[in-house]
């Protein structure tokens, strides 16, 4: 098992102060969740510091750390939860990476944090994912109504509508598998609404459904199946057929329309780089959406988002390892 030493203590890598540590082997490309053929080390990554100065953080080694269980089950809202979906063996490390990058910004409150997966995804995947700290619910692929020429996407392309279909839950957050948590976002459960989300670069009226609020209905969930087909999806994806779903989204009440900043597409900073203004004007964003393509995992970070990602990643990894966590095969 090769693994990265190369652990960052990272508080707001853009614009704020950070901490790094370079002690590392290289890593190997070829399971979860590299590329095949490629070896990439940290000094790629413009990563520097010493492993001695992470382990003597005092701060760090608490944010490394979990509370002890009772007071973990103590503060736990039983009936709310934050949800992501992985239907492929592509996505699990970046559900992975999602999920601790969620709880080292300060979000656990105690609430579950599920994981759907169709019965289609490897029990080894799916071993992965509850290693990780994610309860699993096993759902039914939905798949998309128009071939995209993709096989593996057309028949799991609506999977997500699954999500209103978890009725246990009261309230769930949903966040897509290839989100980075930034900063605080259980804020979001205190909206009196059905539905939230945050809006798209394009069309900005409408929304994306990488981040949403959800009440959990399976009468809505049933009325969802019933138009898959009647209801054109303007993306041949689950975000063009729930924008369809909920045409007036962009005029409903504020409370149902989340900041940008809660859902932050990785197409905007990549369209306005040469005007860095634009993503400033966010301030502090919450969720990093790394809604195109390649996923972070997928290649070595070619700008400061991406080694945002790989930084969560090494801390995982790490955090993992410290409570006897084997994620690799």
């Amino acid at each position: 098992f090769c693994v990265c030493c190369a652990i960052a203590a990272f508080e707001g890598f853009v614009g704020g102060s950070a901490l790094f540590l370079t002690t590392f082997t290289q890593i190997p490309i070829g399971h979860h969740p590299f590329v095949a053929g490629n070896v990439v080390s940290l000094e790629e990554w413009g990563v520097l510091g010493t492993m001695a100065s992470f382990f003597a953080d005092p701060a760090m080694s608490r944010r490394m750390s979990l509370p002890p269980r009772g007071e973990r089950c103590a503060a736990r809202p039983a009936r709310e939860a934050y949800v992501t979906m992985v239907t492929t063996e592509g996505y699990v490390q970046g559900a992975i990476v999602m999920n601790h990058s969620l709880q080292q910004s300060g979000n656990s409150g105690g609430r579950d944090v599920v994981c759907i997966v169709t019965r289609t995804l490897p029990v080894s995947s799916t071993d992965l994912l509850r290693k990780a700290g994610m309860k699993i619910v096993v759902v039914e692929p939905i798949g998309a109504p128009k071939p995209s020429g993709v096989s593996e996407w057309d028949s799991v392309g609506y999977t997500k509508l699954n999500v209103w279909g978890l009725d246990m839950y009261d309230k769930v957050l949903y966040i897509d598998a290839d989100c980075l948590i930034t900063g605080t976002v259980e804020e979001l459960f205190e909206r009196n609404v059905t539905f939230a989300a945050a809006p798209d670069v394009f069309p900005p009226d409408r929304f994306n459904a990488g981040v949403m609020l959800v009440k959990p209905d399976k009468k809505v969930l049933g009325e969802m199946l019933s138009k898959v087909e009647e209801l054109k999806s303007y993306d041949d994806g689950d975000t063009g057929f729930l924008n369809a779903f909920f045409p007036t989204w962009y005029q409903s009440d504020a409370q149902a329309r989340l900041p940008f900043k809660y859902n932050a597409l990785r197409t905007m900073h990549h369209m306005t780089r040469s005007k860095p203004g634009y993503w400033e004007a966010l301030g502090k964003v919450s969720c990093i959406h790394f809604c195109s393509f390649p996923k972070p995992w997928e290649s070595a970070p070619k700008g400061p988002l991406e080694q945002q990602w790989w930084v969560s990643f090494a801390t995982c990894q790490l955090s993992l390892r410290l409570q006897g966590v084997e994620i690799q095969e």
